[in-house]
């Protein structure tokens, strides 16, 4: 898993994976744009030869034909041997995190008010 968010998603991920013993699943984190990400997950998979990628991305204020870019770079590069899905969190990821606890409330809907809301509800410190 290839995360552009480098704390919270980063911690997230490697919970779950302590959560369920997932101990062939590694996650790696770079604040890249939604296609550089996507374009280093192709190399990381085949050089270390992982089997399927996920690549989790904010849209915030991401244009949507990057969007499409990084969609299409996956879709072109998956095989048999290397599977790629990319992982779009509207608006921010935070929204993920607050779905946990309950139903995010549609007024809180910048990456700002997201980010605020989790650290009232103690999903992160």
């Amino acid at each position: 898993m290839l995360c552009q968010g480098i704390e919270t998603e980063h911690r997230y991920f490697k919970s779950l994976i302590a959560l369920y013993h997932a101990s062939g699943a590694k996650v790696q984190s770079d604040g890249l744009d939604p296609v550089k990400l996507t374009q280093k997950a192709l190399k990381l998979a085949k050089r270390d030869d992982f089997d399927q990628v996920f690549i989790v991305v904010d849209l915030d204020d991401t244009p949507r034909a990057e969007i499409e870019r990084a969609i299409s770079l996956c879709k072109k590069n998956s095989t048999k041997k290397h599977q790629f899905t990319l992982i779009v969190s509207s608006t921010c990821f935070e929204v993920w995190l607050i779905a946990h606890e309950r139903k995010p409330a549609e007024s809180v809907s910048s990456p700002q008010g997201l980010q605020r809301h989790t650290l009232q509800l103690g999903l992160v410190g």
